[in-house]
């Protein structure tokens, strides 16, 4: 569910939301920063490609976290500049984020 009014804040209130999403994963409260994401992901999708694809990288680490290697190799593929890197916790492109998920799936499924 998305926070009371963030769909009515303009883009700074949406910066203080991507930032309260990365506190959260930095905390290892990885759930809520997911929903932080989300609900950005969910706003800005057709409207600001910058914080749009942040949220999808950010939102991608997240699941790998969990191991949700799919949901996470999904959100990079939404990614526009894929070849684009962003500090996480690492310096990592969508395109590097990928290859992690599969090679991470492809050794879940063996285990």
């Amino acid at each position: 569910m998305m926070d009371a009014g963030l769909e009515k804040c303009d883009k700074i209130h949406h910066g203080f939301i991507f930032i309260r999403g990365l506190y959260y994963y930095r905390l290892n409260n990885v759930k809520s920063a997911i929903k932080d994401y989300s609900a950005l992901i969910d706003i800005l999708s057709a409207t600001d490609g910058y914080y749009n694809d942040a949220a999808l990288v950010f939102r991608a680490e997240c699941y790998l976290k969990l191991g949700e290697y799919e949901l996470a190799k999904h959100d990079c593929l939404r990614v526009m500049d894929r070849d684009k890197k962003m500090w996480t916790h690492r310096l990592i492109s969508a395109v590097e984020l990928i290859k992690e998920c599969d090679s991470s799936n492809r050794q879940a499924k063996r285990s």
